[in-house]
């Protein structure tokens, strides 16, 4: 048994990286609001999820927007990024985006 954290991969002898799953959310002023929702921890967060494979972060963003929020957004530019801590076991990358929304509702 290892005592290295298991979101930590060995690449090499003594070389470890992170393994973590990218996560990117979006800051959206949305006619002077900004809309939260609720996680499966019942906590509240931005729009977004997990970037999938062959995506920016920048189309993932707005993807997850579009599915979750049903808004069109253009125009994203990067805030901030942070490893977050789900669990002592569990951490993902963040990247949140911000954006205006100026558009009308799918």
């Amino acid at each position: 048994m290892s005592d290295r954290p298991p979101y930590l991969v060995e690449r090499n002898p003594g070389y470890f990286e992170y393994q973590l799953p990218i996560s990117v959310k979006l800051v959206v002023d949305h006619h002077g609001r900004v809309p939260l929702l609720k996680n499966e921890r019942d906590e509240w967060e931005l729009p977004g999820g997990k970037l999938e494979v062959g995506e920016s972060p920048e189309q993932g963003v707005c993807r997850e927007v579009a599915e979750e929020l049903g808004l069109t957004i253009t125009g994203v530019r990067i805030i901030d990024s942070w490893v977050y801590e789900i669990t002592p076991l569990r951490h993902v990358f963040i990247v949140s985006f911000g954006a205006v929304y100026t558009g009308e509702e799918e």
